[in-house]
């Protein structure tokens, strides 16, 4: 009994897969394409997310970069007001008390013509009060009489945050208008009858015929490059406005 029983356990085979059949294999292969499909649709929407998200980040970016050219832009105005406060190199004349200021700026700005632009950076830095510990942070304009303003510059000056350049340059409302006077007449110079086209202004301050003179002025993000590279660059300003130097 017991020996039968034995042959009888000898004789079992192991039970082998039965192959799969032809509907099983394309079932799989349906399967397989499915999860091709199922990851590219979910690169693509993660692809789409990046670049949504890289847009909005872009868009955050320029809402407070505008909104820092307006406080850049009224720090130029009060510049204009108190010429002697621009840092760095010294705008002409400034330092002498009898020349008016209107004449200080009219000579750092009259060669801003024909597409030539004067550059002066912003930015701001901390200033701390030595009685209380306190600390203030002030705006900067800084002038390198048409040089670079390098990271060197920003460092050895403490600035912090963004720094921007300020193009500026002669509003073109100042073409089709007599801008000089004619000295023929020494006791009253009326304005002589030629017409200002473009070109260079009248040398001297005193030969200019009018009460203001118009400027335009352009905010950029400044990145620390070269000169001849922020002007090769095309880039379009944060913002633009016209500004009126008054005598």
């Amino acid at each position: 009994m017991k020996h039968s029983a034995i042959a009888s356990l000898s004789s079992l085979r192991p039970l082998r897969a039965a192959a799969p059949t032809a509907r099983q294999r394309q079932r799989r292969a349906f399967t397989l394409i499915e999860v091709i499909i199922s990851v590219g649709i979910l690169s693509i929407a993660i692809l789409t997310l990046i670049a949504l998200f890289g847009t909005v980040f872009r868009q955050i970016e320029d809402v407070v970069n505008a909104n820092r050219a307006v406080n850049v832009v009224k720090t130029v105005e009060n510049a204009f007001a108190t010429p002697e406060i621009i840092g760095g190199t010294k705008i002409p004349k400034i330092d002498d008390k009898a020349t008016a200021k209107f004449d200080a700026l009219y000579g750092f700005l009259r060669i801003a013509v024909d597409g030539r632009k004067v550059p002066i950076y912003y930015f701001e830095r901390v200033v701390k009060n030595n009685v209380n510990q306190s600390e203030t942070i002030i705006p900067i304009l800084y002038n390198t009489n048409g040089g670079p303003f390098t990271r060197d510059q920003y460092k050895k000056l403490e600035g912090i945050g963004t720094v921007f350049r300020v193009d500026i340059q002669i509003s073109p409302q100042l073409k089709k208008q007599r801008i000089e006077l004619d000295d023929s007449n020494k006791d009253d110079p009326l304005p002589s009858k030629s017409i200002y086209d473009g070109g260079a202004l009248p040398s001297d301050a005193a030969k200019f015929a009018l009460a203001e003179l118009p400027v335009y002025i352009e905010i950029f993000p400044h990145n620390f490059g070269t000169v001849s590279d922020e002007a090769a660059a095309v880039v379009r300003p944060i913002l633009a406005q016209t500004l009126i130097i008054n005598r």
